[in-house]
Protein backbone atom coordinates (compact mmCIF):
# COMPACT_ATOMS: atom_id res chain seq x y z
CA UNK A 1 0.00 0.00 0.00
CA UNK A 2 0.54 3.81 -0.09
CA UNK A 3 0.41 4.47 3.52
CA UNK A 4 3.98 4.75 4.45
CA UNK A 5 4.15 7.50 1.46
CA UNK A 6 0.68 9.48 2.27
CA UNK A 7 2.21 9.36 6.02
CA UNK A 8 5.83 10.53 4.68
CA UNK A 9 5.23 12.98 2.14
CA UNK A 10 1.95 14.62 4.91
CA UNK A 11 5.39 15.22 7.57
CA UNK A 12 7.67 16.77 5.01
CA UNK A 13 5.22 18.64 3.89
CA UNK A 14 4.68 20.28 7.18
CA UNK A 15 8.59 20.36 7.61
CA UNK A 16 8.31 22.23 4.63
CA UNK A 17 6.11 24.88 5.42
CA UNK A 18 8.32 25.18 8.53
CA UNK A 19 11.52 26.22 6.66
CA UNK A 20 10.17 28.15 4.13
CA UNK A 21 8.58 30.59 7.48
CA UNK A 22 12.17 30.59 8.89
CA UNK A 23 13.46 32.10 5.43
CA UNK A 24 10.89 34.46 5.82
CA UNK A 25 11.20 35.10 9.26
CA UNK A 26 15.01 35.79 8.65
CA UNK A 27 14.13 38.00 5.66
CA UNK A 28 15.62 35.51 2.36
CA UNK A 29 13.01 35.92 0.15
CA UNK A 30 15.62 35.35 -2.29
CA UNK A 31 16.41 32.10 -0.92
CA UNK A 32 12.95 31.51 -0.86
CA UNK A 33 12.08 31.99 -4.39
CA UNK A 34 15.54 29.31 -5.00
CA UNK A 35 13.81 26.90 -2.56
CA UNK A 36 10.42 26.79 -4.16
CA UNK A 37 12.35 26.34 -7.95
CA UNK A 38 14.72 23.37 -6.32
CA UNK A 39 11.09 21.58 -5.16
CA UNK A 40 9.44 21.98 -8.68
CA UNK A 41 12.25 21.37 -10.53
CA UNK A 42 13.11 17.85 -8.22
CA UNK A 43 9.95 16.90 -8.15
CA UNK A 44 9.49 16.95 -11.96
CA UNK A 45 12.63 15.55 -12.34
CA UNK A 46 12.16 12.48 -10.16
CA UNK A 47 8.34 11.96 -11.21
CA UNK A 48 9.55 12.00 -15.45
CA UNK A 49 12.59 9.97 -14.51
CA UNK A 50 10.73 7.49 -12.94
CA UNK A 51 8.04 7.17 -15.50
CA UNK A 52 10.83 6.91 -18.11
CA UNK A 53 12.49 3.73 -16.53
CA UNK A 54 9.57 2.01 -14.88
CA UNK A 55 6.45 3.74 -15.30
CA UNK A 56 3.89 3.60 -12.63
CA UNK A 57 2.05 5.59 -9.74
CA UNK A 58 4.50 4.85 -6.81
CA UNK A 59 6.99 7.63 -9.63
CA UNK A 60 4.41 10.31 -8.58
CA UNK A 61 4.91 9.65 -4.66
CA UNK A 62 8.59 9.43 -5.20
CA UNK A 63 8.45 12.50 -7.50
CA UNK A 64 6.82 14.29 -4.78
CA UNK A 65 8.33 13.39 -1.67
CA UNK A 66 11.87 13.79 -2.98
CA UNK A 67 10.84 17.43 -4.32
CA UNK A 68 9.63 17.95 -0.86
CA UNK A 69 13.01 16.51 1.17
CA UNK A 70 15.37 18.10 -0.78
CA UNK A 71 14.28 21.77 -0.46
CA UNK A 72 14.32 20.64 3.54
CA UNK A 73 17.26 20.00 3.75
CA UNK A 74 18.94 22.94 1.90
CA UNK A 75 17.37 25.18 4.53
CA UNK A 76 17.91 22.50 7.89
CA UNK A 77 22.02 22.56 6.53
CA UNK A 78 22.10 25.95 7.15
CA UNK A 79 21.45 25.94 11.07
CA UNK A 80 19.13 29.04 10.77
CA UNK A 81 17.26 28.66 13.87
CA UNK A 82 18.34 27.21 17.60
CA UNK A 83 17.09 25.20 20.57
CA UNK A 84 18.79 27.54 22.99
CA UNK A 85 16.68 28.27 26.34
CA UNK A 86 14.19 25.79 24.77
CA UNK A 87 12.32 24.43 27.96
CA UNK A 88 9.23 21.90 27.83
CA UNK A 89 7.19 24.82 30.15
CA UNK A 90 7.94 27.10 27.01
CA UNK A 91 6.60 24.79 24.36
CA UNK A 92 3.37 24.09 26.32
CA UNK A 93 2.75 27.82 27.11
CA UNK A 94 3.37 28.80 23.50
CA UNK A 95 1.29 25.60 22.24
CA UNK A 96 -1.59 26.94 24.00
CA UNK A 97 -0.90 30.40 22.86
CA UNK A 98 -0.88 29.56 19.09
CA UNK A 99 -3.74 26.68 19.68
CA UNK A 100 -5.90 27.77 16.89
CA UNK A 101 -3.49 27.19 14.21
CA UNK A 102 -3.74 22.95 14.21
CA UNK A 103 -7.52 22.95 15.20
CA UNK A 104 -9.35 26.22 12.89
CA UNK A 105 -6.56 26.36 10.64
CA UNK A 106 -5.97 22.99 9.66
CA UNK A 107 -9.82 22.42 8.97
CA UNK A 108 -9.90 25.70 6.84
CA UNK A 109 -6.97 24.81 4.69
CA UNK A 110 -8.53 21.40 4.14
CA UNK A 111 -12.00 22.94 3.02
CA UNK A 112 -10.40 25.70 1.39
CA UNK A 113 -8.86 23.07 -0.78
CA UNK A 114 -11.85 21.15 -1.28
CA UNK A 115 -13.77 24.20 -2.33
CA UNK A 116 -11.35 25.41 -4.75
CA UNK A 117 -11.90 21.42 -6.44
CA UNK A 118 -15.51 21.04 -6.25
CA UNK A 119 -15.87 23.21 -9.68
CA UNK A 120 -14.17 19.99 -11.40
CA UNK A 121 -16.67 17.52 -9.40
CA UNK A 122 -19.73 19.40 -10.67
CA UNK A 123 -18.24 19.70 -13.98
CA UNK A 124 -17.88 15.87 -14.23
CA UNK A 125 -22.03 15.41 -12.62
CA UNK A 126 -23.29 17.46 -15.16
CA UNK A 127 -21.17 17.07 -18.36
CA UNK A 128 -18.78 15.07 -20.21
CA UNK A 129 -15.18 14.89 -20.03
CA UNK A 130 -14.20 16.77 -22.81
CA UNK A 131 -15.96 19.95 -20.86
CA UNK A 132 -13.88 19.13 -17.48
CA UNK A 133 -10.91 19.01 -19.39
CA UNK A 134 -11.48 22.07 -21.20
CA UNK A 135 -12.01 23.62 -17.72
CA UNK A 136 -9.25 22.37 -15.96
CA UNK A 137 -7.02 23.83 -18.78
CA UNK A 138 -8.67 27.07 -18.53
CA UNK A 139 -8.26 27.37 -14.71
CA UNK A 140 -4.66 26.27 -14.63
CA UNK A 141 -3.95 28.63 -17.26
CA UNK A 142 -5.17 31.15 -15.32
CA UNK A 143 -3.94 30.12 -11.75
CA UNK A 144 0.12 29.30 -13.03
CA UNK A 145 0.73 33.19 -14.08
CA UNK A 146 -1.78 34.68 -11.33
CA UNK A 147 -2.44 33.16 -7.80
CA UNK A 148 0.53 30.81 -8.47
CA UNK A 149 3.33 33.25 -9.27
CA UNK A 150 1.98 36.91 -8.47
CA UNK A 151 -0.01 35.88 -5.48
CA UNK A 152 2.44 33.50 -3.99
CA UNK A 153 5.20 35.95 -4.38
CA UNK A 154 3.13 38.74 -2.43
CA UNK A 155 2.20 36.53 0.05
CA UNK A 156 5.10 35.49 1.74
CA UNK A 157 6.78 39.22 2.01
CA UNK A 158 3.10 40.70 3.14
CA UNK A 159 3.16 38.05 5.94
CA UNK A 160 5.95 38.86 7.27
CA UNK A 161 5.71 42.56 7.11
CA UNK A 162 2.65 42.36 8.25
CA UNK A 163 3.42 40.49 11.41
CA UNK A 164 5.93 42.87 12.58
CA UNK A 165 3.96 45.66 11.91
CA UNK A 166 0.94 43.96 13.93
CA UNK A 167 3.35 43.57 16.83
CA UNK A 168 3.69 46.88 16.88
CA UNK A 169 0.63 48.45 16.43
CA UNK A 170 -2.55 47.34 15.02
CA UNK A 171 -2.96 50.40 13.01
CA UNK A 172 0.40 49.88 11.12
CA UNK A 173 -1.38 46.24 10.07
CA UNK A 174 -3.94 49.01 8.57
CA UNK A 175 -2.11 50.60 6.38
CA UNK A 176 -0.33 47.47 4.65
CA UNK A 177 -3.38 46.05 4.20
CA UNK A 178 -4.78 49.12 2.23
CA UNK A 179 -1.57 49.24 0.44
CA UNK A 180 -1.32 45.77 -0.76
CA UNK A 181 -5.02 45.91 -1.65
CA UNK A 182 -4.12 48.77 -3.65
CA UNK A 183 -1.33 47.60 -5.44
CA UNK A 184 -2.65 43.87 -5.89
CA UNK A 185 -5.82 45.78 -7.53
CA UNK A 186 -3.71 47.63 -9.84
CA UNK A 187 -1.25 44.89 -10.65
CA UNK A 188 -4.16 41.63 -11.26
CA UNK A 189 -5.07 44.52 -13.91
CA UNK A 190 -2.80 43.37 -16.48
CA UNK A 191 -2.76 39.51 -17.15
CA UNK A 192 -6.43 39.68 -16.53
CA UNK A 193 -6.93 42.25 -18.95
CA UNK A 194 -4.53 40.33 -21.09
CA UNK A 195 -6.72 37.65 -20.90
CA UNK A 196 -10.00 39.26 -21.52
CA UNK A 197 -8.88 40.41 -24.56
CA UNK A 198 -6.40 37.51 -26.07
CA UNK A 199 -7.51 34.36 -24.25
CA UNK A 200 -9.35 32.56 -27.52
CA UNK A 201 -6.60 33.74 -29.80
CA UNK A 202 -3.62 32.21 -27.46
CA UNK A 203 -5.44 29.18 -26.19
CA UNK A 204 -5.94 27.86 -30.23
CA UNK A 205 -2.55 28.72 -30.71
CA UNK A 206 -1.21 26.98 -27.40
CA UNK A 207 -3.31 23.96 -26.78
CA UNK A 208 -5.12 23.80 -30.64
CA UNK A 209 -8.02 24.54 -32.10
CA UNK A 210 -9.99 22.04 -30.83
CA UNK A 211 -9.20 23.50 -27.52
CA UNK A 212 -9.80 26.99 -28.80
CA UNK A 213 -13.11 27.25 -26.39
CA UNK A 214 -10.46 27.18 -23.38
CA UNK A 215 -9.96 30.73 -23.97
CA UNK A 216 -13.58 31.64 -23.72
CA UNK A 217 -13.51 30.20 -20.07
CA UNK A 218 -10.61 31.43 -19.07
CA UNK A 219 -12.74 34.89 -19.56
CA UNK A 220 -15.49 34.00 -18.06
CA UNK A 221 -13.73 33.22 -15.03
CA UNK A 222 -11.12 35.70 -15.15
CA UNK A 223 -13.34 38.08 -12.95
CA UNK A 224 -13.32 35.08 -10.01
CA UNK A 225 -9.67 35.26 -10.55
CA UNK A 226 -9.09 38.62 -9.85
CA UNK A 227 -10.42 38.61 -7.18
CA UNK A 228 -8.67 35.56 -5.89
CA UNK A 229 -5.47 37.44 -6.85
CA UNK A 230 -6.48 40.34 -4.60
CA UNK A 231 -7.39 38.25 -1.41
CA UNK A 232 -4.56 35.65 -1.89
CA UNK A 233 -1.70 37.63 0.55
CA UNK A 234 -4.18 39.61 3.31
CA UNK A 235 -6.08 36.91 4.02
CA UNK A 236 -2.99 35.51 6.75
CA UNK A 237 -4.29 38.54 8.05
CA UNK A 238 -6.60 36.65 10.18
CA UNK A 239 -3.89 34.41 11.47
CA UNK A 240 -1.94 37.54 12.01
CA UNK A 241 -4.46 38.84 14.74
CA UNK A 242 -5.75 35.07 15.99
CA UNK A 243 -9.14 35.42 14.26
CA UNK A 244 -8.73 31.92 12.72
CA UNK A 245 -12.11 31.03 13.45
CA UNK A 246 -13.37 33.67 11.69
CA UNK A 247 -11.73 32.50 8.83
CA UNK A 248 -13.07 28.86 8.98
CA UNK A 249 -16.15 30.32 8.62
CA UNK A 250 -15.20 32.32 5.54
CA UNK A 251 -14.28 28.87 3.83
CA UNK A 252 -17.61 27.25 4.96
CA UNK A 253 -19.43 30.34 3.80
CA UNK A 254 -17.08 29.92 0.37
CA UNK A 255 -18.31 25.95 -0.31
CA UNK A 256 -21.73 26.57 0.10
CA UNK A 257 -22.01 29.70 -1.93
CA UNK A 258 -19.78 28.22 -4.55
CA UNK A 259 -21.75 24.86 -4.67
CA UNK A 260 -25.37 26.41 -4.38
CA UNK A 261 -24.29 29.24 -7.34
CA UNK A 262 -23.31 25.98 -9.94
CA UNK A 263 -25.95 23.66 -8.51
CA UNK A 264 -28.45 26.24 -9.75
CA UNK A 265 -27.41 27.58 -12.58
CA UNK A 266 -26.15 23.85 -14.15
CA UNK A 267 -28.29 24.63 -17.78
CA UNK A 268 -25.16 24.93 -19.87
CA UNK A 269 -21.39 24.83 -18.82
CA UNK A 270 -21.33 28.28 -19.86
CA UNK A 271 -23.91 29.39 -17.00
CA UNK A 272 -22.30 27.35 -14.57
CA UNK A 273 -18.63 29.04 -15.71
CA UNK A 274 -20.36 32.12 -14.86
CA UNK A 275 -22.35 31.29 -11.73
CA UNK A 276 -18.55 29.97 -10.54
CA UNK A 277 -16.69 33.26 -11.09
CA UNK A 278 -19.79 35.74 -9.92
CA UNK A 279 -20.25 33.64 -6.77
CA UNK A 280 -15.93 33.53 -6.43
CA UNK A 281 -15.75 37.24 -6.68
CA UNK A 282 -18.64 38.03 -4.40
CA UNK A 283 -17.01 35.78 -1.89
CA UNK A 284 -13.48 36.95 -1.87
CA UNK A 285 -15.33 40.58 -1.72
CA UNK A 286 -16.90 39.61 1.52
CA UNK A 287 -13.83 38.16 2.73
CA UNK A 288 -11.48 41.21 1.84
CA UNK A 289 -14.49 43.53 4.26
CA UNK A 290 -14.18 40.49 6.56
CA UNK A 291 -10.62 40.66 7.01
CA UNK A 292 -10.62 44.71 6.67
CA UNK A 293 -13.51 44.69 9.61
CA UNK A 294 -11.47 42.58 12.18
CA UNK A 295 -8.26 44.70 11.61
CA UNK A 296 -10.47 47.39 12.84
CA UNK A 297 -11.96 45.28 15.68
CA UNK A 298 -8.32 45.23 16.59
CA UNK A 299 -7.13 48.52 16.22
CA UNK A 300 -10.30 49.60 18.75
CA UNK A 301 -9.48 46.58 21.34
CA UNK A 302 -5.62 48.12 21.09
CA UNK A 303 -6.76 51.51 22.26
CA UNK A 304 -9.11 50.56 24.62
CA UNK A 305 -6.11 48.92 26.57
CA UNK A 306 -4.17 51.63 25.75
CA UNK A 307 -6.59 53.62 27.52
CA UNK A 308 -7.08 51.06 30.52
CA UNK A 309 -3.21 51.45 31.01
CA UNK A 310 -3.34 55.46 31.25
CA UNK A 311 -5.92 55.01 33.49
Amino acid sequence: GYEAWLVLGIFLTGMLQVVRYILILHKKFGDLARNRIYQMGVQHGVSIGWGWFSPSFLGLFAGYIVGVAVPVYLVLRRRLFHFRGFTWEKAKQLLYEYRKFPTFNTAAVFLNNFSLQLPVFMFAKFYDETIVAMYAIANQALVMPTITLIGTAVQQVYYQAASEAFQEHPRKLMGIYRQTLKKLSLVGLVPIGGVILLAPLLAGLIFGKEWSEAGVYMQILSLGIYFRLINSPIASALSIINRQEAGLVLIILSLALRFGAMYVFSDTPEQMLWALSISTALFYGFYNYSVYYYIRSAIRAHERGEGDERN
